[in-house]
């Protein structure tokens, strides 16, 4: 079953309750934080800690609250769509505000108690009544609150709280439009979570470069709030509501976070690199290089990446999602990697922005990024006790036969020297890989890892860890993992033609494989692909896709695994022109799969020689789909689809107790053969067919000889789930 994320969103909320708009609890006169210590007690320093019960989704708007039907992304953007939060330290509440462009059009404010560990939604969305004045440059029918409150929008990190007014400040930047975008900048909002109440403040002032996005940052020793807009940064005081003149500036950029290093007195900015602005005059100092882009650590420090200051270990905090924290000594500027323990569970990966706070009550950090997740805290632990960062060298770009070595610090690096026909190494480090990727666009490259090497966490140009743009691409030896973005980031991303990977290890991603266009020949041998999958559906643990540039001509799955597809993600999907799938063993085990193999247009299909199991939580009641999207396909003027499918000599496991199951569901124009299968079903016989029953059934399934039903694992000699056993010999 595929469901898109605006159905999710209106089938699961749709009971939601508007009794939920009220504040959590009332502010506390000594806020300590007990239950929160008692869940965290035995948390080991540099580890994660999920805290249950404060997942935001049972507290988003019912369906019919939200506008134009929650957008693109529904409720869910107000944490992951370049939107941050507000911490107040005296009372221990989070606030959490935004949506903007076209992800999601409610302006409802919620509230974290960290003392209660409740979350609570303080507004409803506002209806879109009013058109935008013709200052403002929006495109036909977008529309604005007509209640005076702010209109949806990115925040980035131009949100933050006040001690002094007890309120929420906030300079949005692009707001909602279901038919593009409506520019907030220069806008500024109070809310005042006791009141639930919104009130427009001074706009602010243009920047020397003109408006842009700001982060916003309050000081306590000087009682106001640093405003940062590309590249200048101003004081704004809350108490009189005014700002200061800006500062010069740095030179214009994007996106950008900041946090206050107290013993310093001074705000670090963190963009492509990071700065530092002094705030000794009325006036506040030219933001000043500190780090420059190509001297990081790590290319996934940049702009939406968060930043927390411990003062304690007197350092700062880096984290851009999932399980890995850089930290930073700002006196020295010595880094610190501090990777999550192998094996241990760690948030999600999305833009993180201000969701990422210290809470001294704790001596640690707290992080709020994903809707169902929900209050994360990482325990920093004495720094002191680990040793600085030493920057091994990691890539090597070199002919083909090893002559000609150049040795690069950095994954980008080494993707940028490479040329036609050389070979990228990837060396072993000691900190579990490098949380780095690369953009190969050179043709005939090949990527080989060192035993051991591994790539991870790293989203190059917002497709994949390794995007492939040239012909030719071979890849061999590596460990890729964690790779996460808007529900398709995958390990490998190819755009070439011919692509051969072996000996590859690819788990915990949104996808393992997608490719896209006239691919021509992709190989994967001895590859192992597992726990990829999600967004209802839509992602896979691989996915040989199409455009309208074409697709592969012949897709090889060979001596290979595909395991346990997250999310109803099927464990391979194919549109190439044919498709071979041999030796190999495709098994959902426990996960809630959709289908084993779905080769959605069909074409010349041969399925030989393997494990296929189908899981007891499998979405679907078929295993194999043939041709279902055939309908739809449009292939590029001058190509063809030719249509033949064998399946046969496979041992066939059906795990799936509790429905009636087919075996081949198929739309296919030429009949599907099989033979000399071994079909293992767990459920009565009489449950099981080996053609799924569909009246678009164009030409059926060929039940050749040699086909053989058991009944039970037991009867085939097999031993209980989740055993399997090794593909057949050809």
């Amino acid at each position: 079953m595929t469901i898109t994320r605006r159905q999710f969103v209106f089938t699961t909320l749709a009971n939601a309750l508007v009794a939920s708009v009220s504040p959590v609890s009332k502010a506390l006169p000594e806020v300590e934080l007990e239950k929160l210590k008692g869940m965290i007690a035995s948390l080991p320093a540099r580890q994660w800690a999920n805290i249950p019960g404060t997942s935001m989704h049972p507290m988003v708007p019912p369906a019919s609250m939200i506008p134009d039907g929650g957008a693109a992304t529904g409720p869910s953007s107000v944490l992951s769509a370049w939107n941050g939060a507000a911490y107040d330290p005296e009372s221990q509440r989070l606030y959490f505000w935004g949506g903007g462009h076209t992800d999601y059009g409610g302006n409802e404010v919620y509230e974290l108690d960290l003392e209660a560990l409740k979350i609570g939604r303080l507004t409803n969305p506002s209806p879109l009544t009013m058109p935008p004045p013709a200052s403002m440059n929006a495109p036909a029918n977008c529309r604005l609150p007509g209640d005076g409150t702010p209109l949806a929008s990115h925040d980035y990190d131009g949100i933050v709280w006040c001690p002094t007014t007890k309120t929420i400040w906030l300079w949005p930047y692009i707001g909602y439009c279901g038919q593009g975008q409506i520019i907030t900048s220069g806008q500024c909002w109070e809310f005042d979570p006791a009141k639930k109440a919104w009130r427009r403040g001074p706009d602010v002032p243009k920047s020397p470069v003109g408006f842009g996005m700001c982060n916003a940052c309050w000081v306590p020793k000087h009682g106001k709030i640093l405003v940062q807009s590309n590249g200048s940064a101003c004081w704004f005081d809350p108490s009189t509501k005014t700002y200061s003149a800006w500062s010069p500036d740095f030179g214009s950029f994007g996106e950008s976070t900041s946090c206050y290093v107290a013993h310093r007195d001074e705000v670090w900015v963190c963009w492509n690199g990071i700065l530092k602005i002094s705030l000794k005059g009325p006036v506040p100092g030219r933001p000043e290089s500190v780090i420059g882009p190509n001297n990081k650590p790590s290319s996934e420090i940049y702009g939406t990446t968060g930043l927390a200051y411990d003062p304690i270990n007197k350092m700062i905090h880096f984290w851009s999602g999932g399980g890995d924290i850089w930290a930073l000594n700002p006196d020295n500027l010595q880094w610190r990697f501090l990777p999550a323990v192998a094996g241990s569970r760690a948030p999600k990966a999305h833009a993180v922005l201000s969701k990422w706070k210290y809470v001294a009550e704790l001596s640690c950090c707290i992080a709020y990024t994903d809707i169902d997740e929900g209050l994360w805290v990482w325990k920093p632990g004495d720094l002191a006790q680990v040793a600085a960062y030493k920057r091994e060298p990691g890539f090597i770009v070199q002919n083909a036969d090893g002559s000609n070595p150049r040795t690069f610090s950095s994954a980008a690096d080494a993707a940028s020297n490479v040329r036609d026909g050389q070979t990228i190494r990837i060396l072993k480090n000691s900190y579990g890989g490098w949380r780095e990727g690369l953009a190969i666009k050179a043709n005939n490259v090949t990527i080989v890892g060192d035993p051991g090497a591994a790539l991870y966490g790293a989203l190059i140009e917002g497709i994949g860890l390794i995007a492939g743009y040239g012909n030719d691409l071979k890849l061999e030896n590596l460990e890729i993992f964690d790779v996460h973005g808007d529900g398709s980031a995958s390990a490998i991303r190819f755009l070439g033609k011919n692509l051969t990977a072996r000996n590859l290890r690819i788990h915990d991603c949104d996808m393992g494989l997608l490719s896209a266009g006239d691919n021509g020949v992709i190989t994967l041998e001895d590859v192992v692909i597992s726990d990829c999958g999600g967004s209802g559906g839509q992602a896979h643990n691989i996915y040989v896709s199409a455009n309208d540039k074409g697709t592969a001509s012949q897709f090889i799955f060979r001596r290979s695994k595909s395991l346990q597809a997250d999310g109803q993600g099927h464990l391979l999907k194919s549109r190439s022109l044919a498709t071979t799938i041999e030796n190999s063993v495709l098994a959902m085990l426990d996960a809630n799969s959709s289908r084993c193999i779905d080769i959605s247009d069909g074409g010349t299909v041969v399925v030989r020689n393997n494990v296929i199991q189908q899981g007891p939580k499998s979405d679907n009641n078929d295993i194999i789909g043939i041709a279902l999207e055939l309908t739809g396909e449009h292939l590029p003027p001058g190509w063809s689809r030719q249509h033949s499918t064998k399946i046969e000599g496979n041992v066939i496991i059906c795990d799936l107790a509790d429905a009636k199951v087919g075996l081949i569901h198929t739309r296919s124009p030429s009949p599907v053969t099989t033979k000399n299968n071994e079909i293992v079903v767990a459920g009565s016989n009489t449950n099981f067919a080996l053609r799924y029953p569909d009246p678009s059934d164009r030409a059926g399934v060929n039940d050749g000889s040699g086909n053989k039903l058991l009944n039970g694992r037991d009867a085939a000699g097999f031993k209980p789930f989740p055993w399997l056993p090794s593909p057949p010999k050809p």
